[in-house]
């Protein structure tokens, strides 16, 4: 009677991973992946207070993409959990990152920051401590 290799034993009997449908960062490579889930693993237990959570960098990147798509009607869409802008996610992920991985994030932010620069103007009504993504307005056509 053939017997199974350890290799197939091992692959049917490890379990599903908890977090399997956490959003990645698209477009950064596994390294700093594992870097910015490091970030978001650490600081989970208080995300409520201004940590992050599994898969917070990739959810806040595709809604400063939506912002930055519409500006109209999204200047202001803070995180529904925590109340936080995105775009305020990803500084503090990048605050807390190598330089390498840092400026790898801060390569896919930068465009969509000056998109987002493009089609608004300042508000001058803000206060000037506040951060520039809100002191922005939409532009009006």
């Amino acid at each position: 009677m053939p017997r199974k290799r350890p290799s197939i034993l091992r692959q049917t009997s490890l379990p599903k991973t908890l977090w399997h449908d956490v959003p990645h960062v698209p477009g950064v490579d596994k390294r700093s992946q594992h870097e910015i889930s490091g970030i978001e693993w650490r600081t989970a237990q208080d995300w409520a207070r201004g940590g992050l959570w599994p898969g917070a960098v990739g959810e806040a990147l595709k809604a400063w993409q939506q912002i930055v798509e519409q500006p109209r009607t999204r200047v202001f869409l803070p995180c529904a959990c925590c109340g936080r802008h995105p775009r305020a996610l990803l500084q503090e992920a990048m605050d807390g990152l190598t330089t390498p991985t840092a400026r790898r994030l801060l390569n896919l932010i930068g465009p969509l920051d000056d998109d987002f620069r493009r089609h608004t103007r300042m508000d001058p009504h803000q206060p000037g401590g506040s951060p520039w993504w809100e002191q922005r307005l939409p532009l009006h056509d």
